[in-house]
Formats: C-alpha cells, sequence, structure tokens
C-alpha cells in the first residue's frame, strides 16, 4: 500500500514542477530587442518627475516690547528630480494675495530666496532668508506663495514643470506693538497691476527665432482684460514680435524673428477691465553674430577630442548635439558648456555631424570625418655586427593601450625586437607614437623582405638590399 506522506524525491520533483511554472508565467510573451550602447539619442526620453521635501516653510517669531526672538525658521526647501538634466533652468516668483512680492530677475541684494543648484545631485536648493529681526509685519499670519517654474531640454523640446509651495509668517506678541505696519518684502500698494518679463534681455543670432514669457500680476487674463494685448517694437529693424495669452497659468507668451543686427526693444501692454489701470513690460532683444564652433575637422579613434559649442547667448534655450553617421545622438551639451567625445575604432571611416541649436532651430551644422591611423612604417635600418637594425613606428592607441608593431621576415631569418631601445612620443594628429627597435638576423641580409603589422591588424610590406 502506498504510503500517504510523499517521499523526498517526490516533494524535490513537485517543487522543481512549481517553480518551472512560475517562472513560465513571469516570462515576458516576446523578448524586446536590446538596445545598442551606442544609440543614446532615442526617441523615447524617460519621464522626469519633480518633488519638494515639503509643501510648506514655516517663520514664526515672538514679539516683547519691541524684542524679537526666533521661534521656528525652515528656511530650506530642497527641489529633487529623477534623472540627470544637462539643462536646467530654475525661475522663482514670490506672491502675497495676488501681488507680486519679489522675482528671482530682481537684484541679488534684494533676494529673500537663494537658488543653488547641485547638478550631480540632482538637486536644487531653495533657502529663504526672511528679516525676522525686523518689525516690518504687524503681529497675525501672512500667507506668501513660492512658485518654482522649471524648465529643461528633450529631444521632443523644452519641456516645463510649476510646483508651488508656501511661506507662512507667524508673528506672536506678548505685549502690545506699536504700530508699523509696512508692508514686507517691497509689496506695494492694495491690488497693483504689474507684467514681469521672465527674461529682460534676450541675446540671440541675426534673424533667430526668439521665445519670451510675462507673468501677469493683478489681473485675471480670463476675465478682467479690457482690450488684446498691445505689443509695440522699436529699435533695430526687421524684427517682429507675436504674444498669446495663456490664462490657466495667467501669462502671456511671446515670440519672434530677431532683427539683422542690433538691438529691438519689445513692450506689450495689458489694459485691466475693472478700472481701466494700465502697465507696460518692457524686454530687449540683441541680434550680433556668433562665433564658429570650435570643433576639429577630423578625428582619430580612441583619442579623446573637446568640442566648443561657443554658444554664449543670454535668455535662449540653445543646445550643441552630435550625431554619427546613423542619425544617432551621442552627446549634447547646454550653452556654451564644452563636451568631449572620444570615437571608436568601429568609428573609423564614418562622418559625425556637430549641429547647434537655438531654441529648436538649427543654426549650422559641421562634418567631422572619423580616420584611420596610417600604417606602420619603417625609419630607418642599419647593418650591424649581429645582423640588420630596424626602427619602425605605430601610430594611435588599440583598446586603450598604445600601438605596437610585429616584424616578420620573409624567407630564412628571424626578428628579435631590442626592448630597450623602445620609444614613446606623442605627435599630432595622431596622439601616441611607438617607436621599436628589431634586430633581424639570418644566413643571407644580402636581400631583406619584412611584413610590418601592428595591433589593429594594418600592415606594411618592406624590403631592399641591405646596406654593405
Amino acid at each position: 500500500m502506498r504510503s500517504p506522506v510523499p517521499h523526498q524525491g517526490e516533494l524535490l520533483f513537485v517543487l522543481a514542477l512549481l517553480l518551472l511554472l512560475f517562472a513560465l508565467l513571469d516570462m515576458p510573451l516576446s523578448e524586446s530587442p536590446r538596445s545598442s550602447p551606442r544609440l543614446v539619442g532615442s526617441t523615447t526620453t524617460p519621464a522626469v518627475e519633480f518633488s519638494l521635501s515639503r509643501f510648506e516653510l514655516q517663520c514664526i517669531i515672538e514679539d516683547s516690547l519691541g524684542k524679537r526672538r526666533l521661534v521656528k525658521h525652515d528656511s530650506l526647501l530642497v527641489l529633487s528630480y529623477s534623472r540627470p538634466l544637462e539643462h536646467l533652468s530654475i525661475r522663482v516668483t514670490v506672491d502675497s494675495a495676488g501681488h507680486l512680492v519679489w522675482h528671482s530677475t530682481h537684484p541679488e541684494a534684494a533676494r529673500p530666496i537663494r537658488i543653488k543648484p547641485y547638478g550631480e545631485q540632482r538637486r536644487v536648493e531653495l533657502v529663504w532668508h526672511f528679516p525676522w529681526q525686523k518689525p516690518i509685519l504687524p503681529p497675525g499670519e501672512h500667507v506668501y506663495w513660492l512658485r518654482i517654474r522649471a524648465s529643461y531640454a528633450t529631444e521632443q523640446g523644452t519641456q516645463t514643470e510649476q510646483l508651488t509651495a508656501r511661506l507662512r509668517v507667524l508673528v506672536v506678541t506678548a505685549a502690545p506693538l506699536p504700530a508699523s505696519p509696512s508692508p514686507v518684502m517691497g509689496s506695494v500698494s492694495p491690488q497693483p497691476l504689474s507684467l514681469v518679463p521672465i527674461i529682460p534681455l534676450i541675446e540671440v543670432p541675426p534673424h533667430a527665432l526668439w521665445e519670451n514669457e510675462v507673468v501677469v500680476y493683478g489681473l485675471n487674463l480670463a476675465t478682467d482684460l479690457a482690450s488684446a494685448p498691445q505689443i509695440s517694437i522699436s529699435g533695430a529693424p526687421n524684427g517682429n514680435a507675436t504674444t498669446r495669452v495663456d490664462p490657466k497659468l495667467n501669462r502671456l507668451l511671446l515670440s519672434g524673428k530677431a532683427p539683422s543686427e542690433g538691438e529691438m526693444q519689445v513692450s506689450i501692454t495689458l489694459a485691466r477691465r475693472s478700472d481701466g489701470e494700465r502697465a507696460t513690460a518692457y524686454f530687449s532683444i540683441v541680434a550680433h553674430p556668433l562665433p564658429s564652433p570650435h570643433v576639429p575637422k577630423e578625428m582619430y579613434p580612441e583619442r579623446t577630442y573637446t568640442l566648443q559649442p561657443n554658444l554664449q547667448l543670454q535668455g535662449q534655450i540653445a543646445r550643441a548635439e552630435l550625431y554619427d553617421n546613423r542619425q544617432h545622438l551621442l552627446r549634447r551639451s547646454s550653452p556654451g558648456t564644452p563636451f568631449t567625445f572620444t570615437p571608436e575604432l568601429s568609428d573609423t571611416g564614418t562622418t559625425l555631424l556637430f549641429r547647434r541649436f537655438v531654441n529648436e532651430q538649427l543654426l549650422d551644422e559641421t562634418p567631422i570625418l572619423i580616420r584611420d591611423y596610417p600604417p606602420p612604417e619603417i625609419l630607418n635600418t642599419s647593418r650591424e655586427k649581429e645582423g640588420l637594425k630596424v626602427r619602425t613606428r605605430c601610430f594611435g592607441t588599440v583598446e586603450g593601450r598604445p600601438n605596437q608593431c610585429q616584424l616578420t621576415v620573409y624567407g630564412p631569418g628571424k626578428a628579435r625586437e631590442l626592448y630597450g631601445d623602445k620609444r614613446y612620443y606623442t605627435k599630432e594628429p595622431y596622439g601616441t607614437t611607438v617607436e621599436q627597435v628589431f634586430l633581424v638576423e639570418g644566413p643571407d641580409l644580402s636581400r631583406v623582405e619584412l611584413l610590418i603589422r601592428d595591433r589593429a591588424g594594418r600592415q606594411t610590406q618592406w624590403s631592399q638590399k641591405a646596406p654593405r
């Protein structure tokens, strides 16, 4: 009669079947093709997730007969993002009850918020400095809104993320305070109409496209706009500007084409329906030729080159990109930032393209040819008592190591390297060069035929009558 308790072998068999079943259930229906490590510029870009370390910063102040004591001050707010970004622009505003209090383009000395980016750590620190020792606020609670605008470049264009945190100031008094209710941080009269351009000065090449944004305070663009925005252009001719209203974020989006040269001033005016108050914002477009990029016309494998985009522009999103011969993106740089590139041996004979962009507009492109190193060569020979001395030279590197030669003798005889005579040099445009000395020995050196081969397989045949 069979025992109801399974044997150890049966248990192991059942467990193996269960593990196999779980593996089959977890297996994908089809395996996605592996992407080549050189296909850096794929069309799908991982999404960037932004997050704040907290959504409210508090400053609690105790006042007793004019003497203030800081009870609590949350001064640090950290903005984190999920993946590295080569170009990240952070702009910050502080407002209260619809009134603009401060903008990050204001003078440095008046900044209540300090912006400290740490790109390697994928974080931006915003440090809040509230002047708690000054009696600039009456007792009570005062709420300000910190609005953060993060813009970054991707293969699909410029992306923007909006985040908001609250700054709460609480003044607690133990005794009556003298009346001094002057507003905090430069706030103005109730319900002012204010237009703030994000970029006061824009620098672009002649006839290039430009973009700007004007934030509106004290007016609801969806309900309180008396008439269409009025744009005026002065200064350099041949430029233009248009505007689009974005009521969701209560801003104006402006764009246009730069003049052929010089400075163009743009002004935009809004009128408020409720009381007819008007406000105007001004900014400038400066057109000047850009210097040519500093890039080599040709490269050699396994050498590291520095490419200088020369994109020193203010106020616009500029970038440089390097593509291979299959139009795959290899490198991308932020404005004016040099970057390095090292071709591989497999790139030999191909042509790269170095391209510069401003606001998604292609400015120019420069071809760069990846050349092969020359084959090894014989520098000189000399007849010695022991045999024939041959000095060779190889160029470049192979798998990161200096290239070297091997010498083969056709016919009777042999070649051996004299290692003490090996020399390393730096020679442009090849970088590393190696000189080696071989001694050719044989019964008859009246005519010598040699084959020189380097580590990459390049070779040279050589023959001559040996000198007497």
